[in-house]
């Protein structure tokens, strides 16, 4: 496998030459799926960042932390001949959003028998599931729809004509939203604390390690704004990585500590993502650690298992590191 080291405040990690240079296709439609080869659908993609997130401290980046402008536009002129009448999808998206590397795949459950697409894949677990290595409910597996929109935050402005707005009235439809597959609320959600769109969320996972799968969770937050919709810093909060392979993994902060689980705290710092490894959960005992860390990087012994986190600028929470309720 190609890979490039990226060298950063945060240390070294390696990015295969793919993320490094990724170039992310245009968001599809939302409401149509025109022909691959339509000579009405322009599509332009402008990357701003991605960002290596190492989260079992091996040097390698499981996801990445990417931000990127989608313009996908359809406008196909009026065609009398053919009876179709002019017809315009304008879709400006700003993502931002974490994307799983090839060797992770991601834990989701869907109750339609058929959903290739994963339009109904639902990825978010509540905190205390059980991630099993086979899974009663549910399964691992990046479908497509998250290969394009990542997990995040999607800011969409959209126009489309025709449209509808009641029977013989046919109009130009302009609006902006938020979306994404962390975002969409099921029926009977709450709606969001003081009308400020946000979420709080956890997310289950599975890197391919040469000994096995090894399970594990992120949690992800993000808080938006009122009016205009804007695209604003998704934080990887926390995440663990359990050390053995086809291991189960209690989703959430909780157990870090009564168990071996390698844990780490990582916060969002001016849009970036400072990944690391530490080790036991709120009220872990912190001793002295062993050198030998990433470069510039603080250590503390837990149970005999050396683990570090984050970089010279960034303190430990107080009381212990890693994966946070």
């Amino acid at each position: 496998m190609n890979k490039c080291l990226q060298l950063s405040g945060w240390g070294a990690v390696l990015l295969t030459a793919a993320q490094l240079h990724a170039q992310r296709p245009c968001l599809p439609f939302a409401n149509i799926i025109p022909p691959a080869d339509s000579p009405y659908v322009t599509c332009e993609v402008t990357m701003e960042f991605v960002r290596p997130v190492d989260l079992d401290g091996d040097g390698v980046a499981d996801f990445t932390h990417e931000r990127f402008r989608s313009h996908h536009r359809f406008e196909r002129p009026e065609k009398p001949e053919l009876d179709l009448p002019y017809r315009l999808e304008d879709q400006d998206d700003t993502v931002e959003a974490l994307f799983p590397a090839g060797h992770v795949e991601v834990y989701c459950i869907s109750w339609w028998l058929r959903d290739d697409w994963g339009q109904h894949a639902e990825v978010r677990v509540p905190v205390g599931w059980e991630l099993l290595p086979t899974p009663e409910v549910g399964k691992y597996w990046n479908f497509p729809l998250l290969q394009a929109e990542g997990l995040g935050i999607i800011a969409r402005h959209a126009e489309v004509y025709p449209y509808e707005m009641k029977p013989g009235w046919v109009t130009m439809w302009a609006g902006s939203s938020y979306t994404g597959r962390l975002y969409q609320l099921s029926f009977g959600d709450p709606p969001p604390e003081g009308g400020i769109p946000r979420f709080d969320v956890y997310v289950g996972f599975r890197l391919r390690r040469e000994d096995g799968w090894h399970l594990g969770w992120l949690r992800l937050k993000w808080e938006g704004v009122l009016g205009i919709p804007q695209a604003t810093p998704v934080e990887l909060a926390s995440w663990a990585v359990h050390p053995e392979p086809e291991a189960a993994r209690v989703v959430g902060g909780a157990g870090a500590a009564a168990s071996a689980v390698r844990a780490g705290g990582g916060r969002g710092l001016g849009g970036a993502v400072v990944a690391g490894v530490g080790g036991g959960g709120a009220g872990a005992r912190l001793q002295p650690g062993a050198s030998g860390l990433a470069a510039g990087g603080r250590g503390a012994a837990l149970g005999g298992a050396v683990v570090a986190w984050g970089s010279p600028g960034l303190l430990p929470p107080a009381g212990g590191v890693g994966g946070g309720g």
